[in-house]
């Protein structure tokens, strides 16, 4: 028969994964990418140099929901809007489609299998004191 053991007997039992790290890490390597590397898409590289929207990149880790936020401080509106292109109206009271320039998208797929793979490999740390 099996012995039941209570939780209370592990009150000195520490463990934690190193989790929290990585995704500071990628959260961190998410916003430089969005901030620099002008090179990084050729539609949007123009606009660099005279825009503040590139210099505002940053993140945060949210304890709650165990992520990185990677936002734009200055204009957290526009980043929808360029990544997924929006309705304008012309002079002539028509409405046509903008076109999108993707750069959320690329940053991500550039770290998406680093960061999974990080994660796969993630240490266990128990600590019995």
């Amino acid at each position: 028969m099996a012995k039941e053991i209570a939780l209370e007997d592990f009150h000195h039992l520490k463990v934690t994964v190193e989790m929290e790290q990585i995704i500071k890490k990628y959260g961190a390597l998410s916003s430089e990418d969005l901030r620099g590397n002008p090179s990084r898409n050729p539609r949007i590289k123009e606009h660099r140099k005279e825009n503040e929207y590139f210099k505002t990149w940053r993140y945060r880790y949210d304890k709650g929901q165990k992520a990185a936020i990677v936002y734009n401080k200055q204009n957290g509106r526009l980043t929808y809007l360029l990544e997924n292109g929006h309705a304008i109206t012309n002079s002539k009271g028509g409405i046509k489609w903008t076109r999108a320039f993707p750069h959320i998208s690329i940053t991500f797929d550039k770290f998406k299998d680093r960061y999974v793979r990080d994660m796969r490999n993630a240490k266990l740390n128990v600590d019995l004191t």
